[in-house]
This record gives C-alpha cells, sequence and structure tokens, in this order.
C-alpha cells in the first residue's frame, strides 16, 4: 500500500511540474489598456482603447407638451390629426425625443481630423412607428468639411427660445449635404466656402428638401444641373462673433431656367454687463428666387405651412410661359437671452418675413416667442415656452380657409423636461 501511495505522489508531482514547465514558456498576458481621460479638445473626451483618438459621447432626452388656438395654429387644422374642429382631432400634442451625438477628433499632420454624427429617435402624438431621424453626419479634415450639417450660410440655427412653431420662420437654418473649405485668418477670423445640394432631403423638416420650394402648381423643378454655392465671412472674438453671407441658387424649371441669389448678415454681442450669459443678435436677410435662405415659411410644420403655402404663395419662382419669375423675400430676426442666476434663465426671438411672389398674393409674417426655464441641477431643465405668430395676405381669398380675410394668427404653449448627458 505504500508503494503504491509514493507512485502515485510522485506521478502527481511530475504532472504539476510539467503544467508549471508549460506555463512558463508561454508569453505573459497584455497589459490592460485602460480608457484614459483626453483633455486636448475639452471636457468629456477620452481616448479609444488602442489609438490616438479621442471620444465624446453626448446627448439629451426631452419631452413636450403642447397645445394652442387661432386660425393659423395647427390645433386648428383640417388637414391634419389635430385640432377640436372634428371629433379626431386632437387638442394636445405630445412627444418623446433622444438624441445621441458622437465626436472623434484625431489630431494630425495637416491639422485636426474630425467625424461627428448626430442620431435621434422620437416618439408623436398620432405616431404609428419611432421616428428615426440623422441630423448631422460629417468629417472635418483641416479646413475642409463634407457631409451633413449646418449650411455655411446660416448664422443661428433657431434662435434662443425654444421655437415650436412660430418664431423660427424668419431666417435660413437648413442642414444640406455639402463639401466646403474654411480658410482661418487668425484672430478668430475666418471664410468658408462651399459647394451644398439644394435637393438633399433636410432631417429636420419630416423630409423635405429645404432649398427646392415648389409649392406653386406652376413651379416645378427638374433635376439639379447646378448645386448651390455658398460664401461667408466671419469673426468670433471676446465681444461676440458676426457673419455676412451670400449664396447661389439656380431655379432649373422644367422647360426655363433663372439664377436665384441670397445675401444675409448677422452679428451676436455678450452683455456681461447685464448678467454673466446674457446675449443679443440680430439678423438679416434677403433672396431673389431662393426663398428658404431668407425665411423657413416654406419649411414651415402644420397649420403655418397649410395656410401661407394654399394660396400658391411660397415657391422660389413661378414659370409663366414666358419666362421664370423669381420670388423676392426679405426678413429680419432677432432675440434677446437673460440668466436671472444659476438655476433660472430667460429667452425671446422676434421675426418678420416679407414675401413678393410673382402673379401670386403677397404675404408677411410675424412671429414673437419666449421660454422660461428652471434648472434645478446641472445640464437639466424643465421650460414653459409661449408663441404668437401672425399671417398677413395682399389681396385674394383663402382656399383653405374660405374666407377673404386678410390676416390669420395663432398662439401655442410648450412645456418643456429636458436632460443632456
Amino acid at each position: 500500500m505504500n508503494l503504491k501511495l509514493a507512485t502515485m505522489a510522485a506521478a502527481f508531482a511530475g504532472v504539476a511540474t510539467a503544467a508549471q514547465a508549460a506555463d512558463l514558456g508561454r508569453p505573459a498576458p497584455a497589459a490592460v489598456d485602460y480608457v484614459k481621460v483626453c483633455d486636448a479638445y475639452g471636457a468629456g473626451f477620452f481616448y479609444i482603447p488602442g489609438s490616438d483618438t479621442c471620444l465624446k459621447i453626448g446627448g439629451f432626452v426631452l419631452a413636450d407638451l403642447r397645445t394652442g388656438g387661432g386660425k393659423l395654429s395647427r390645433f386648428d387644422s383640417t388637414a391634419s390629426s389635430f385640432g377640436d374642429r372634428t371629433r379626431s382631432g386632437n387638442v394636445f400634442y405630445t412627444r418623446a425625443r433622444t438624441q445621441v451625438n458622437f465626436d472623434a477628433r484625431t489630431n494630425t499632420e495637416f491639422g485636426l481630423l474630425r467625424s461627428y454624427i448626430d442620431a435621434r429617435w422620437e416618439v408623436n402624438t398620432g405616431a404609428t412607428a419611432v421616428t428615426t431621424v440623422l441630423p448631422a453626419a460629417y468629417i472635418q479634415f483641416g479646413g475642409l468639411t463634407a457631409g451633413l450639417k449646418n449650411s455655411a450660410f446660416d448664422f443661428t440655427k433657431a434662435g434662443y427660445s425654444l421655437g415650436a412653431d412660430y418664431q423660427t420662420n424668419a431666417y435660413s437654418s437648413s442642414v444640406v449635404n455639402q463639401l466646403g473649405y474654411t480658410f482661418a485668418f487668425g484672430n478668430g477670423i475666418s471664410a468658408t466656402v462651399s459647394i451644398e445640394d439644394p435637393t438633399s432631403v433636410d432631417p429636420n423638416m419630416s423630409g423635405s428638401p429645404r432649398r427646392v420650394q415648389s409649392t406653386n402648381a406652376a413651379t416645378t423643378y427638374g433635376g439639379m444641373k447646378v448645386p448651390d454655392v455658398v460664401a461667408n465671412l466671419a469673426v468670433s472674438q471676446a465681444w461676440g462673433s458676426a457673419q455676412i453671407a451670400a449664396a447661389y441658387h439656380q431655379d432649373y424649371g422644367t422647360f426655363r431656367s433663372a439664377d436665384g441669389w441670397a445675401i444675409a448678415g448677422g452679428v451676436e454681442v455678450l452683455l456681461p454687463m447685464i448678467a454673466k450669459g446674457d446675449k443679443i443678435y440680430v439678423t438679416a436677410a434677403y433672396a431673389d428666387g431662393a426663398v428658404s435662405y431668407a425665411s423657413q415659411l416654406g419649411n414651415a410644420t402644420g397649420r403655418v405651412k397649410e395656410v401661407a403655402l394654399n394660396g400658391t404663395v411660397g415657391s422660389d419662382f413661378v414659370d409663366d410661359g414666358i419666362a421664370i419669375r423669381k420670388t423676392k423675400t426679405w426678413s429680419v430676426n432677432g432675440g434677446f437671452h437673460h440668466e436671472f442666476n444659476p438655476k433660472w434663465e430667460f429667452n425671446f426671438d422676434a421675426g418678420y418675413v416679407n414675401v413678393d411672389g410673382f402673379g401670386t398674393r403677397d404675404y408677411s409674417f410675424v412671429g414673437v416667442g419666449g421660454d422660461i426655464r428652471w434648472k434645478p441641477v446641472s445640464n437639466m431643465y424643465i421650460a414653459l415656452d409661449a408663441e404668437y405668430g401672425s399671417l398677413s395676405y395682399s389681396t385674394g381669398t383663402q382656399a383653405l380657409l374660405g374666407t377673404s380675410k386678410k390676416t390669420y394668427d395663432g398662439w401655442t404653449t410648450l412645456v418643456r423636461v429636458r436632460r443632456n448627458f
């Protein structure tokens, strides 16, 4: 028995020794590449493990509750699921939206290499499915920009206030496919030249091309033969920022074509003498045959679009069988942002648009709106927004409403809860 036990012990010892020898022959496991903070581009960036690329992931979640009234309000509409004019209409509107963005940056010998993506999902009143939207997807390489982002023509994206329905119509704010180059001259001064696709679908407007306005039956665009060409000169310094911009847009009809164009200017001034964070802005634009560069009425949602465009107005041009007759549009817009303290802020915007279309009823639009926001904790607010809009016609009968009344107005209130991350 003792001999048997001794033999088994020797065998086990031999196996263990062989296993240890095998382990000694294997390479040591690689060190774990832990995520490291990247402070080269500001807060929130970290190095992607195994690379020299810095990544920032952010986004937001929001919830809206909206209602309104008046002939210009979407809640008076018979052409949609809103309003109390029918039993099936909704007098309240809700929205849940989330957006995630990815910002990847790498320093190269040619300058900054940046890739930026926004992805959005939302569910609204009456929706039968989740809406997926891509608000931005572009690459920047040194001064080069390629992809989907706001036009180089735009100075402000959407003003200061929430802009649920009305006050966001008096300026250009378009997301388009583009290829551009920015020349940086130092001291915050730059110039950009961009080639932009006027037919690209704006993800913020439910699949509508922003730059091709053809609401008139006598306005039918052919294919894109020439892209829009946009240029701007901008400055951003300690006092604020300013920009002047110009754009070329081809009115390419099915039988004839004409050259459209637009110019715009804007300035934003910081007002620390009033309160920390306070600021004010003013913009102005004029467009000839390129309505969307001076106004968003052609891209407005709900009742504003139904009423404004029903009378064959809002198109870039009219083909009268002899020549292309271009629509002339001008607008002014302004806003004020005030911070009472770190917990409370106030935002206000107002705008005016005037549209002069050939052979159609001219019209003008006034929109004002503001909101007050409570920020109980960092990166979150609860807001109450109120807006008013008024649309006036020069002559004729508004077919959609069946009346010759020259002015229509509406109001909207909105409660929003939003958390950024």
